[in-house]
């Protein structure tokens, strides 16, 4: 904002030329995620990679938060150790409730990165990291547990 003033002796303020002006619309609070709103898009995914014999680990906010150190999130991350043979039956038990991407999965296992599906109820974000090779990040996957998600954390 600058202040402008007019030949009578007045000021005004107006914007900087080129700049926007601010909104003065109140913005709604983020909504909070809760316990149940995770394990609605995890809890599916979970019982597929337990059927198919994927091992798997929650990882990143929610483990965090499972595990007594609570950090905001809006996306779940999982680690697994998925082959290409795992593909086409996870995305045949998931794409009636998740938008996945096929090719996108095959990729991600190729190259050893991540894919996501997204839960078509919630829209939470599921990212599913390929397990690497790399002992940084083998250790905490072998070392692994159970932990109930299901209870408020």
């Amino acid at each position: 904002m600058i202040a402008v003033r007019r030949s009578d002796g007045s000021t005004s303020r107006r914007n900087r030329p080129g700049a926007r002006a601010r909104s003065t619309a109140v913005r709604a609070a983020p909504r909070r995620v809760s316990t149940p709103d995770i394990v609605a898009p995890l809890a599916p995914i979970v019982e597929i990679f337990e059927r198919l014999s994927i091992p798997y680990s929650v990882a990143g906010s929610v483990a965090s938060s499972a595990h007594g150190v609570a950090r905001a999130t809006l996306d779940v991350d999982l680690v697994a150790d998925l082959h290409a043979e795992h593909v086409d039956p996870l995305v045949a038990a998931i794409s009636a409730d998740y938008y996945v991407d096929r090719d996108a999965a095959l990729d991600a296992i190729a190259r050893r990165s991540m894919f996501n599906v997204v839960h078509l109820a919630t829209m939470l974000k599921v990212d599913i990291y390929e397990l690497t090779s790399r002992s940084f990040d083998q250790e905490p996957f072998r070392r692994r547990g159970p932990v109930r998600l299901d209870e408020p954390f």
